[in-house]
């Protein structure tokens, strides 16, 4: 028995973790299995899982989104906008992809499957969020994800460490080396979060940052400069932010003078710059950025296509990894496709993935905005913030370390993943759901406020993570 009067119950799990933890795991093995039906270089451990399984989480994800939606419950109100939201935006991508079908602009097949890899961890956050209760923790749950990434981090430092691999050789058990490096790059956020809470476990961490952070790195090559600066700097501002008014102006101050000091820098043709290889010429030459030009001939787009304002262009038809894919196989590209994104990657495919990003032109940001449209993007940022951002802002001012740390895990991982969202369509969102889907559950289990006594109860029994 607590002082507060309040007996915590054992911590025993919930209905809302053990899904949240099945579709997590889940995704881990449909990337490993994945290794057996793309072109990887060295596929390791593979598990055999048929390709037709992924119907069965389909079908699983959208009973569970149905049964929700439909019980006869009292809901809170955020909730209930954020489900609102998702209801409108997947109506409107339904009727956008009969429209699309029936035009030409995309087939029945790549538009499923792009609606659902985007729509998919906004309906995860919702059945857990739903399915979330007041004395919820997410420690089991991290840990289990914690695990999962140090077994792909021991494989991949095996590709790295002991067969000499580089780059996309280095990754892990999963399906890509940039899918590895999300999840280990977020797993060394989860390392960092955790040591500015608890100060306590610095050997464990120390191991924990050897397995993870190297093969990130080695893995995403010469990118990884620019992603770890990225979770290093972002990390730091927002713990000068939460710290007070006077450190917050100075973590401005100090960051605006970065920013115009590296701009200066770039202008004048800076002799540091040389030193980051292909990224060299990419910051001197912003303008033929093949990211840049996506971004610039959006306008052009909607143009061609002006229905795309309201309901976009429909699933598949322009610029996501499921268009450009079928392309790439042989496939007759669609007319958008053809017109404004298929070159660009055709162009990396010849340099043998030499150019990646660098010349690809579209982004998963860009792809909701052309091929959904602006008002299921507004439904998806709404949903979002309701369901996973909202809650986890709000669990970093908690009474319990534990929900602290999770809170401000989640921030600074969806922060990670919507940035690196906003410059690729084919290692984000839409595709990275290894390392999506534990960042929105981990914050759908946060949705429920606690009453004072709960949260002090919880506070004394559940430390850290």
């Amino acid at each position: 028995m607590s002082p507060s009067g309040v007996k915590p119950p054992k911590p025993r799990r919930t209905v809302a973790e053990l899904v949240g933890g099945g579709f997590v795991v889940w995704a881990f093995v449909w990337e490993n299995a994945r290794q057996a039906l793309g072109d990887v270089t060295n596929p390791t451990l593979i598990l055999p899982v048929p390709r037709a399984t992924r119907l069965v989480e389909v079908f699983v994800l959208v009973a569970l989104l149905a049964c929700v939606v439909i019980a006869h419950r009292t809901r809170r109100f955020e909730w209930a906008a954020a489900m609102t939201m998702l209801v409108l935006g997947v109506v409107v991508t339904v009727g956008s992809s009969l429209i699309g079908i029936l035009a030409g602009y995309t087939t029945v097949s790549t538009a499923l499957n792009t609606s659902y890899a985007y729509l998919s961890p906004l309906m995860l956050a919702g059945v857990v969020s739903a399915l979330s209760r007041e004395w919820d923790e997410p420690t089991q749950f991290l840990r289990i994800f914690e695990i999962l990434v140090v077994l792909n981090s021991i494989v991949a430092w095996y590709q790295f460490g002991i067969q000499g691999a580089w780059g996309d050789a280095v990754h892990g058990a999963l399906h890509d080396a940039h899918m590895y490096a999300n999840v280990a790059w977020i797993g060394v956020l989860l390392v960092l979060v955790r040591l500015y809470y608890t100060r306590r476990g610095w050997w464990r961490s120390a191991v924990l940052l050897f397995l993870f952070a190297p093969t990130a790195w080695a893995a995403q090559h010469e990118m990884a400069e620019v992603v770890l600066g990225v979770v290093i700097l972002g990390a730091a501002f927002l713990m000068l932010w939460h710290r007070g008014l006077k450190w917050r102006l100075l973590a401005t101050a100090s960051y605006v003078t970065a920013c115009v000091s590296l701009f200066s820098a770039i202008q004048g043709g800076a002799p540091f710059l040389s030193s980051f290889g292909r990224i060299e010429r990419v910051i001197t030459n912003l303008p033929a950025l093949g990211i840049v030009e996506g971004y610039a001939q959006i306008p052009s787009v909607i143009t061609t296509a002006p229905h795309s304002l309201l309901i976009g262009t429909s699933p598949g038809s322009y610029g996501s990894p499921s268009a450009i894919q079928s392309a790439l196989a042989g496939s007759e590209p669609a007319p958008l496709v053809r017109l404004y994104t298929v070159e660009s990657y055709e162009l990396n495919e010849a340099t043998r993935g030499l150019l990646g990003s660098f010349v690809q032109k579209s982004t998963d940001l860009t792809v909701m905005l052309v091929e959904f449209g602006p008002f299921v993007l507004l439904c998806g940022a709404v949903a979002l913030w309701l369901l996973v951002i909202r809650p986890a802002l709000t669990a970093v001012n908690s009474a319990s370390v534990s929900r602290r740390i999770a809170g401000l895990w989640v921030t600074l991982s969806s922060a990670y993943m919507l940035l690196l969202s906003a410059g690729t369509a084919f290692y984000g969102w839409s595709a990275s759901h290894a390392s999506v889907f534990p960042i929105v559950v981990t914050g759908a289990l946060l949705a429920h406020r606690r009453s004072p006594g709960v949260e002090r109860a919880r506070a004394e029994d559940f430390t850290s993570l």
